[in-house]
């Protein structure tokens, strides 16, 4: 049986080791969605806000997508911070 510990996610901010780099916006949304809505959620402490600030998260990462090579690495903490320049 697997520890919590070893569930959670890459303290970095990015892809966990090992993890394939996402092909698409459209792939990246569907995976990473969810559990930002649960980063979201916890720092919030609403449901609908959290959905507000990661659809901006998302609205912002799509219109960089084109220029960056490592969207996903950024993804998840687009709703926690700034966006790197």
């Amino acid at each position: 049986m697997a520890s919590a510990a070893s569930a959670a996610p890459a303290a970095s901010g990015g892809p966990d080791p090992g993890e394939e780099p996402v092909a698409s916006f459209e792939e990246l949304f569907r995976t990473r969605y969810e559990g930002m809505i649960r980063v979201a959620f916890l720092l919030v402490g609403s449901q609908a806000e959290a959905e507000d600030v990661v659809q901006d998260a998302f609205a912002r990462v799509n219109l960089r997508w084109k220029r960056s090579a490592s969207v996903p690495a950024r993804s998840s903490r687009c709703c926690t911070g700034p966006w790197p320049s």
